[in-house]
């Protein structure tokens, strides 16, 4: 059995526990039991429905130490094979004494100190080894780095993905906002569409609503009188959704790494700090277009809008960042992390 330590709520999204699910499946696929290990049930409904069990804590998912002793009590209890840990608020005393324990995996991409770990995974674009050499310079413990977009967890769908020819004329846009997003982007960007409705005439836009979105209720309603603004949410086929679009805007979370799998020409934009890296190798490598930081600029939304309609008309350019993006990902990364779980 191998234990996922990981949150997911309207403060933190959903990201964290995406991509732990998408590990999960790889290794339920080869035979293994997984059972979820969360602070509160704010994902029990999520986890019941991809058919896993889910041990609550009851305890602050933003004060990991406080949990220590009932995670070593679940050790105790179920004496998995590993315990896979993802989140940003543990300390090294958490991840020490856990270690002391069991086989600890930490899934990683902010650096913020050497984690006493057995395997340190970092799947995104911007990993680098020096990073690591740096940070572990003088560490007592030295873990297995595990490095790179070849091992970015996505889930199986996105394995085989066939991206469409662009149009002349880009037309079918999707926007994704973030499991929870709660700087209300999604809300803005509707509300501007609706606006502006004759510059938009020629676009059809299609917002993913995250199930943590608080706003739910009034994005609806509010869609309902927008022709071209179309609603979905607790998407099946995440991979077909864009196949069908010819541009998407995503905040630079792991969104962005189906994205590529997907061949799809995307503006990207920061609106939390662990997404600046990302956003910024993105751009810099030309394989996506980087709009900025929301939370610095004020015209964010007419900012991103501007860029959509360039891109639309842009042939060329969509073409290019769609040969660089699906270089990044091939859809493997699950299974190869599962193996490295399991080893």
């Amino acid at each position: 059995m191998i234990l996922f330590r990981v949150d997911g709520n309207e403060r933190i999204g959903l990201g964290h526990m995406m991509r732990c699910l998408s590990i999960a499946d790889a290794l339920t696929a080869n035979g293994e039991a997984v059972l979820f290990v969360t602070a509160d049930n704010k994902c029990e409904r999520l986890l019941t429905q991809r058919g896993y069990g889910n041990a609550v804590l009851h305890t602050d998912f933003s004060d990991m130490d406080s949990e220590v002793e009932q995670m070593l009590s679940l050790i105790d209890q179920y004496r998995p094979r590993s315990v896979f840990v993802d989140s940003y608020y543990v300390t090294e005393n958490y991840l020490r004494q856990l270690k002391d324990t069991i086989r600890l995996i930490y899934l990683d991409d902010q650096l913020s100190f050497p984690y006493p770990a057995d395997v340190v995974i970092n799947y995104n674009i911007f990993a680098k080894a020096d990073d690591y050499d740096r940070l572990y310079r003088d560490a007592d413990i030295v873990p297995q780095f595990v490095l790179g977009t070849e091992y970015t967890p996505l889930r199986s769908e996105f394995s085989h993905v066939v991206p469409h020819d662009q149009p002349e004329s880009a037309q079918k846009v999707l926007i994704s906002t973030g499991g929870a997003d709660p700087q209300h982007i999604a809300l803005s960007m509707i509300r501007s569409i609706k606006d502006r409705r004759q510059a938009f005439s020629r676009f059809a836009f299609t917002f993913i609503i995250g199930g943590a979105n608080a706003d739910f209720e009034s994005i609806r309603a509010l869609a309902q009188d927008i022709e071209q603004v179309n609603i979905v949410y607790n998407v099946q086929n995440m991979s077909q959704l864009m196949l069908r679009h010819d541009i998407a805007v995503s905040a630079a979370g792991s969104t962005l790494y189906e994205l590529c799998a997907c061949g799809l020409p995307t503006i990207t934009y920061v609106c939390a700090d662990n997404q600046i890296p990302a956003a910024k190798v993105f751009g810099e490598k030309g394989i996506m277009i980087d709009a900025g930081d929301y939370r610095h600029n004020d015209d964010f939304i007419r900012h991103v809008f501007d860029a959509v309609a360039a891109l639309a008309e842009d042939k060329a350019l969509r073409n290019r960042m769609a040969s660089a993006a699906v270089r990044v990902v091939d859809g493997g990364g699950a299974n190869r992390i599962a193996k490295i779980i399991c080893k």
